[in-house]
């Protein structure tokens, strides 16, 4: 019978609930659209691993921010991803967990 773990028995090995979560942004381009959406994830003191912004050269009023944090638990995501598409110039947020 194998107990669970609760990190006081280090044969039992630990497999951490929190994955890579990548966010992909489509708003406006906007001048303060960056700053805003960052603030989410300072108000939750989560700092980004990566952030990188491209403007849609077709139609130079859009951009598409890729981010990736890493550890961070699929429910934080998903509520991450609903503060930032409430966002005004936001035209959708996809998000997807990679382990």
């Amino acid at each position: 019978m194998t107990a669970p773990f609760d990190g006081s028995n280090p044969s039992v090995p630990f497999k951490s609930q929190h994955q890579t979560q990548r966010f992909v942004v489509h708003a406006q381009a906007a001048a303060d659209i960056m700053s805003r959406l960052l603030e989410e994830f300072c108000k939750r003191s989560l700092t980004p691993d990566s952030w990188h912004m491209d403007r849609d050269p077709s139609a130079s009023e859009q951009m598409t921010i890729h981010i990736t944090i890493f550890d961070m638990d699929g429910e934080t995501a998903r509520k991450m991803a609903a503060a930032l598409r409430r966002h005004h110039g936001v035209e959708y947020v996809l998000y997807m967990e990679k382990p």
